[in-house]
């Protein structure tokens, strides 16, 4: 028995066209890493809880089924991974989506022979080593009131009797999965399925593939070229950039996007109260904005703030020892009537004082604007140090472009 390669059987279709089973090929949404709740002695009652919200509620009854976990499993649009068996022609045989993807992780390895010597070291490359990818999901399995959800068992079936390694072979099929923008082709090797007591209604399986091939594009979402582009293709960078730019480019990134409020986003638990900022430049907004925005929760703003402040500080504090960048920081951060105060003492104290003077921002009657303005003053400096080290970056990458 030979397995077979995806280069021999004919493209998956991936457009909402094809639809043999009346299954949405390409659900809108993703399940992938959405961890089902599996509590399902939690359940409540279907007559007395709404459904939607059941899982908000404790139990208050014997339990019933699961409306809210069958019903997204059930949902095409709420799929995230469909699972296939295709035939060398291309016709689809198999396939389902009721179950959720919880996870999939694999592996890549090189089949290498070391040999030790007296001297330098032997290594002999042979190729990549065989692609195992191990997958692991949740489905349903129980007889509700409203007719059989035995999806795990369907599951179970499935494999037996078309996911096999041996059978596609034999039958000159392969599986495939589909999650997001990756598309799996392989044989599954091993199954495993796992029930318990305490989670009676609800069952747990593994696979593992061997994978022979892994596609990561999506089309109309992202494709190869775009791939290509997200990392630096064929840019030769010479040996000091790389050791210099990583840190310098983590200033530049952190200081753009404290201006932007972009990177507050990443440092609230409250992203929404910053919609009406996002894309909006630091020295535009206005107090009235803020007041606005935050009048009755002050606390959001003044915590972001506080946070962005002290991600600053420690990135400034990674370039301090630079021997190009600390003369540059000791122009704005250096106290001239300390001169024992080292650079990264002084950026650290420095970031604390404006740290401490944003709550000062408000006050019983409000926010105060005078000292917002002072506030915008007092971090003046710091789009003067973003648009110099965003100067050195370009000399030192137009440098590399010249010298390759």
């Amino acid at each position: 028995m030979t397995l077979r390669t995806p280069q021999q059987l004919p493209a998956l279709p991936r457009n909402n066209v094809y639809n043999p089973f009346k299954l949405d090929v390409w659900p809108s949404q993703d399940t992938l890493f959405n961890l089902p709740r599996t509590n399902v002695d939690n359940f409540p009652s279907e007559s007395t809880i709404d459904p939607v919200n059941a899982f908000t509620y404790k139990r208050p009854l014997s339990k019933t089924a699961p409306l809210d976990l069958k019903e997204h499993i059930n949902a095409t649009t709420d799929a995230g991974a469909q699972l296939y068996v295709q035939t060398i022609d291309g016709a689809v045989v198999a396939q389902t989506n009721k179950f959720f993807l919880n996870a999939f992780s694999f592996g890549m390895k090189e089949r290498t022979q070391l040999m030790e010597t007296f001297s330098a070291p032997s290594i002999a490359f042979f190729g990549e080593s065989v692609r195992i990818y191990n997958f692991a999901g949740t489905a349903v399995d129980y007889a509700g009131s409203n007719g059989p959800r035995f999806y795990q068992s369907s599951l179970i079936k499935m494999y037996n009797d078309m996911l096999r390694g041996t059978l596609l072979v034999e039958r000159n099929q392969i599986a495939i999965i589909t999650v997001l923008n990756h598309t799996i082709y392989g044989y599954p090797i091993a199954f495993q399925s796992n029930y318990s007591a305490q989670n009676d209604k609800m069952a747990t399986f593994s696979m593992s593939w061997v994978v022979t091939e892994h596609d990561l594009t999506l089309p109309g979402v992202i494709g190869d070229d775009q791939l290509n582009y997200m990392y630096t293709h064929n840019v030769a960078i010479p040996k000091g950039l790389i050791r210099d730019l990583p840190p310098l480019m983590g200033a530049i990134a952190d200081l753009g996007r404290f201006f932007n409020f972009s990177g507050w986003l990443d440092l609230t638990d409250d992203t929404a109260k910053f919609a009406f900022l996002a894309n909006r430049e630091w020295s535009s907004v206005t107090p009235y904005e803020i007041q606005s925005g935050f009048g009755s929760e002050p606390k959001v703003f003044i915590d972001a703030l506080d946070r962005c402040l002290a991600r600053l500080s420690v990135t400034l504090n990674n370039i301090a020892d630079s021997a190009e960048y600390s003369p540059i920081l000791s122009s704005l951060f250096s106290d001239p009537n300390n001169a024992e105060q080292t650079l990264k003492d002084s950026i650290t104290k420095t970031f604390k004082e404006w740290s401490e003077l944003v709550p000062l921002m408000w006050t019983t009657s409000g926010f105060s604007s005078s000292e917002f303005i002072n506030f915008k003053n007092d971090l003046a400096p710091l789009i003067t140090l973003y648009n110099k080290l965003l100067t050195i970056q370009r000399a030192k990458l137009a440098q590399a472009s010249v010298d390759n």
